[in-house]
């Protein structure tokens, strides 16, 4: 009997047309899709630090999702979830996030925190994390502690 192979999959930023679906995807669900004013940034230095990761979500081979994985000295900050509007609700965000831990508990990390907007702490709660601030803050930060 053969195993199911995996249909989700993270994949490191390797081309140009890499990085033009990782804008793209951010840009419109992130700034477009909540209606924000600010200009999105492409070149924003944050993208480009050694100690930041920024991946595509694959889906049986197409890119549906984007993150940045970012070394802290407490662990590792998820940054800028984003899964394309057509296929979300239906547990790649869930994938995505378990393919994160995967790869934390491989490298010795066992902390995770995300500043999430408003409107996605239930989804945060749902996959583990745990409120540790929201007052007087735009985003709410959450927290995870992994099993090692």
């Amino acid at each position: 009997m053969t195993s199911e192979p995996k249909q989700h999959e993270l994949k490191p930023l390797q081309s140009e047309a890499d990085w033009n679906i990782y804008h793209r995807i951010r840009e419109d669900i992130l700034w477009k899709g909540r209606g924000l004013q600010t200009p999105y940034n492409r070149n924003h230095p944050d993208e480009y630090k050694p100690e930041f990761e920024p991946l595509l979500l694959l889906f049986k081979g197409n890119p549906i999702g984007t993150v940045r994985v970012d070394k802290t000295s407490n662990g590792l900050g998820i940054r800028l979830v984003a899964i394309e509007a057509d296929v979300q609700r239906r547990g790649h965000g869930s994938a995505l996030m378990t393919l994160i831990e995967e790869r934390a508990v491989t490298s010795g990390i066992t902390i995770l925190e995300v500043n999430s907007a408003k409107e996605s702490v239930g989804f945060w709660e749902a996959v583990g994390y745990s409120l540790i601030d929201d007052a007087h803050r735009e985003f709410t930060l959450l927290r995870k502690q992994l099993s090692s």
